[in-house]
């Protein structure tokens, strides 16, 4: 199992070390951003800002909850 923020951390970081380039931060505001843990919210912001990853809906990102398959 992988959270939703473990995800974006690698999806970023494989997009970093592939494009050798960092996705913009635009600093994305979700109702349940406090519970995105520090180390994460950069690459959280990223992956938004890349439109590589979105909210679950109801402007929430829910971070510690565990990706799916789709996802």
């Amino acid at each position: 199992s992988i959270t939703r923020e473990e995800m974006a951390v690698l999806i970023v970081r494989a997009f970093e070390y592939y494009k050798g380039v960092k996705a913009s931060n635009n600093g994305s505001n979700f109702s349940d951003g406090n519970k995105i843990s520090g180390w994460a919210k950069e690459y959280v912001d990223a992956a938004v800002s890349a439109k590589i990853m979105e909210g679950v809906g109801g402007n929430l990102f829910n971070p510690l909850s565990n990706a799916t398959r789709a996802e």
